[in-house]
């Protein structure tokens, strides 16, 4: 059975400013590629039956940063991994980290809600 409080943990440990190379499918070759975003919320919760809702809002995500997350909090719920492996592929560096035990979520069931632009004035300041 899915564990929804253990997988919350593995989530705990990924909110707020972080280096997400670990969790992002990132080329080497692309160094000027920044991996760090800051993940304001990321919350699972069950849905009913077998089913888990996984929401997550940040500033900005990475390729495959999100299926990578939803995967490792998955693998997290269901006991096949530590919750604290999330903190591991934080703070591990190097391309791909998170491939080697192929977090990646399939692209079926995750869904893009919504997407929020910073007002112009804010945006213009950012670059």
């Amino acid at each position: 059975a899915f564990d929804a409080a253990r997988a919350q943990l593995a989530a705990d440990a990924l909110v707020g400013v972080h280096d997400f190379e670990g969790f992002a499918n990132v080329q080497p070759s692309e160094p000027e590629r920044s991996t760090v975003c800051n993940v304001r919320r990321l919350d699972v919760r069950p849905i009913g039956g077998d089913r888990v809702r996984i929401e997550i809002e940040g500033d900005r995500f990475v390729y495959k940063m999100v299926r990578n997350i939803v995967g490792m909090i998955a693998r997290c719920g269901a006991g096949e991994l530590e919750p604290s492996f999330a903190s591991t592929v934080l703070e591990a560096r190097g391309w791909p980290s998170s491939k080697i035990i192929k977090l990646t979520a399939p692209p079926h069931g995750l869904t893009l809600e919504c997407v929020h632009f910073a007002p112009e004035s804010e945006a213009q300041s950012l670059f």
